[in-house]
This record gives structure tokens, C-alpha cells and sequence, in this order.
């Protein structure tokens, strides 16, 4: 597998390969065939709800807001358990 490789150009259209000195091009032809470019067609999702940029904003938001609490809280227990408690309302258990 050291000898050999290969490249496609950027159309699909030409095939090179190499196996050990010896360099092949192929022309690649497809025919003109709806079902056979549709196969061949790249598919693209789409999403079937998407947020305006607000609401997506927005949310980023909250995420952040409760991570930075969590980890806020993680680390007060990590420091002092009994004043964590208090503050957070919250247990180890």
C-alpha cells in the first residue's frame, strides 16, 4: 500500500492514480440519468424547528448562568460543606 495512491480533482470527473511508477488518469463520465444523480445528489439536513437568534441567545445564556452555578456551588462544598449548604439549600447526599 506504500506504492500506491490516488486523487479525485474537484469536479468528480478525473481519477488519478499511482502504483509504484506508473501514474493512470481516468475520465470519469456519469450518464445522464435523474435517478442515478439523485443517488449521487448530496443531502443536506435540515432542521425542522430552528430558534431566531434571540431565543438562541437567550438560551446560550441560561445554560451558561446555571453551569457557572453548578460549578460555583461544587466548589463552595469543596471549600466549606456547612456554609454551602446553607447558601445553596443543597446536600452532599
Amino acid at each position: 500500500m506504500e506504492s500506491e495512491a490516488f486523487a479525485l480533482d474537484c469536479t468528480g470527473r478525473i481519477l488519478a492514480t499511482a502504483d509504484n511508477l506508473e501514474l493512470t488518469l481516468k475520465l470519469i463520465r456519469l450518464p445522464n440519468n435523474v435517478h442515478l444523480m439523485d443517488c449521487f445528489r448530496p443531502r443536506y439536513a435540515i432542521a425542522e424547528k430552528k430558534l431566531n437568534p434571540t431565543d438562541a441567545s437567550k438560551d446560550k445564556q441560561i445554560f451558561k448562568d446555571k453551569t457557572y452555578a453548578y460549578l460555583h456551588t461544587y466548589h463552595m462544598f469543596r471549600a466549606d460543606p456547612e456554609k454551602a449548604g446553607r447558601q445553596s439549600g443543597l446536600t452532599e447526599e
